[in-house]
């Protein structure tokens, strides 16, 4: 089965395959064993054109800590409205950059392409925007 699956994948034109969420016990081993990211070969007979790169994620994949924004969750809501006491976009936009980055590349891809979850992922995306688009013109960040 699996060989199949990659055979056929590779054959339909996918270059790779991440698996985010897997056995805990799966995760550590391949992690202990350096082997997360392995090119997955679905035939000899095929050889190169029937295997796809493939790879775990090396941590589940979620937003970074502080930006769950679910149902009775304690992170910090993103207040845009410049005439209330508790605004800070800023600040939000400047967490998020510093957890993005900690957590590496893929964490920042967590909003993208994604529905939105609502005002506060809204506030945020276009925080975002407008910083990224600032740095891009100006230079700076």
């Amino acid at each position: 089965m699996k060989t199949t699956l990659v055979r056929h994948s590779s054959l339909v034109g996918f270059d790779y395959l991440f698996f985010g969420r897997i056995d805990y016990q799966d995760r550590a081993k391949q992690k202990s064993e350096k082997s997360l990211k392995v090119v997955w070969r679905g035939s000899k007979t095929f050889g190169s054109s029937a295997q796809i790169f493939a790879g775990t994620f090396p941590e589940n994949y979620e937003p970074p800590s502080g930006f769950y924004f679910e149902v009775n969750d304690a992170s910090p809501i993103v207040q845009d409205n410049v005439d209330l006491f508790d605004y800070n976009v800023q600040e939000r936009v400047n967490d998020f950059a510093a957890a993005a980055v900690s957590q590496a590349a893929r964490q920042s891809e967590y909003f993208k392409g994604r529905s939105s979850s609502g005002p506060n992922t809204d506030a945020l995306a276009d925080a975002l925007a407008i910083a990224q688009h600032h740095d891009a013109v100006s230079g700076t960040s």
